[in-house]
């Protein structure tokens, strides 16, 4: 499946898709929005809290270090109109995981 078929498929399902969402994940989705546009993401705990939580980053055994370089970086590139996904990549991977092995 292509991108176009993949855009398709979710156009053509979007009544569902977004009435399947509940009232809950919407309210946070919201919150991590706004609190990205107003503040530094790498001093603000309750932001990098929630946003761990969402996307089950905590989950995944990363290190204080891997999360801390994964706020830098959104931080760093939050106004940027490119993305450089292998400085990205590379930066994170240098982080050990909890087990002590490298992985994105």
């Amino acid at each position: 499946m292509n991108i176009y078929q993949m855009t398709e498929k979710i156009n053509n399902n979007a009544d569902f898709i977004v009435n399947s969402l509940d009232e809950e994940s919407v309210a946070v989705y919201i919150f991590l929005y706004y609190e990205f546009l107003k503040s530094d993401v790498t001093i603000n705990p309750v932001f990098q809290f929630v946003f761990r939580s969402f996307y089950r980053l905590d989950n995944a055994g990363l290190t204080t270090e891997f999360k801390t370089e994964y706020f830098k970086l959104m931080q760093q590139y939050r106004n940027e109109a490119t993305i450089d996904t292998v400085e990205i990549v590379n930066k994170l991977y240098s982080c050990k995981r909890r087990k002590g092995d490298h992985s994105i």
